[in-house]
């Protein structure tokens, strides 16, 4: 059962209050993190990045921007007060934002894995015993950031393959919109030939309508079925505090392994900071409404503003995250050029 929204004081002028929100953090989000990705595409081996984690800032980018743009539609329905854009809209934009939205994190916890990584490279490939193939691909990566250094020829590194995106496709299963639950539910069961069909059973999310009827995302009110339920957990373990613990680990494992000396590389292991903990900010209260469904009771009432708070503040976050990096590396290069 869906949650009853309650009345609060003003809430006509909630309903376009929120929808500017969401209308200023779409194109905000766009512009800034496509801005953010063509300049770090351009410049990121002049602030110290390597070729990989340069397609990892990129990709980390564009995921944001795939999140916010769906703003614009929850911006229109929200204005008008109910979703104008039908069932099938309402499963695409959910479907969308699921994806992408793991996809943001799972992008995130690679550059700071990329940052453990670099931290490892730097101490143990500098060692006289360090092994020739483990620092091959180490010493081969600094070759491609001298050339790119030199000639300034950095446009072939967006059509570079690299792990980022492809971590974030294999993370569809928990995506994957669910077509008709009666039909699908029996493989949790079905133990005729002797295996446990967990997968089926764990990966059967449905999408519709918040609470407040202007947004879509996946139901996390509903925690009236194992499956949902079981759902539900693995999505908060495995889609947030797992990547995030290894993201933690990882970068404070960098912080302690790069000397004080290496300026470039602990103002890269600070943004990979930043960025971690601010994220962390936008998708604490998505993260704690789910876990929230899972211990407790169903929520039967809930205020506007606790319903427009998960989903805007999201959105808020993923569109100011390149301040970052411009507080780390442009602002001061620009500072620079001017004195």
């Amino acid at each position: 059962m869906k949650p009853t929204l309650v009345a609060t004081y003003g809430a006509e002028y909630q309903h376009v209050l929120f929808g500017l929100c969401y209308l200023l953090s779409t194109f905000m989000g766009i512009y800034l993190n496509t801005k953010n990705a063509l300049r770090i595409c351009r410049t990121g081996v002049a602030h110290g990045m390597s070729a990989q984690s340069i397609a990892l800032h990129v990709n980390f980018a564009m995921a944001n921007v795939l999140v916010v743009a769906g703003g614009l539609l929850c911006g229109v329905s929200t204005m008008t007060g109910s979703w104008m854009f039908g069932e099938w809209m309402c499963q695409a934009y959910a479907f969308e934002g699921m994806l992408f939205g793991m996809g943001s994190i799972y992008a995130l916890i690679l550059i700071c894995i990329d940052r453990y990584m670099s931290a490892f490279y730097a101490s143990f490939c500098e060692s006289p015993r360090s092994s020739q193939s483990t620092c091959h691909f180490h010493r081969r990566e600094q070759q491609l950031d001298s050339h790119i250094l030199q000639t300034g020829d950095a446009q072939g590194l967006v059509l570079v393959p690299d792990v980022c995106f492809g971590a974030s496709l294999r993370i569809w299963q928990f995506s994957y919109p669910e077509i008709n639950c009666h039909e699908r539910g029996f493989l949790a069961t079905d133990l005729s030939d002797g295996r446990l069909k967990l997968k089926a059973y764990i990966w059967t999310p449905s999408y519709g309508l918040e609470p407040q009827g202007t947004s879509c995302t996946i139901d996390w009110t509903d925690n009236s079925t194992d499956a949902s339920l079981t759902y539900l957990v693995m999505l908060v373990i495995i889609g947030f505090l797992v990547p995030v613990g290894i993201a933690i680990f990882a970068l404070v494992i960098a912080c302690l392994m790069h000397p004080a000396e290496m300026e470039m590389e602990r103002k890269m292991n600070k943004l990979a900071g930043l960025l971690l903990g601010f994220s962390l900010v936008g998708w604490m209260p998505f993260a704690m409404l789910t876990f929230g469904t899972v211990f407790s009771e169903p929520i039967t009432k809930i205020s506007m503003a606790a319903s427009y708070m998960a989903p805007i503040s999201i959105k808020m976050v993923l569109a100011l995250i390149p301040k970052f990096y411009d507080a780390i590396f442009f602002l001061k290069v620009q500072k620079s050029k001017a004195l």
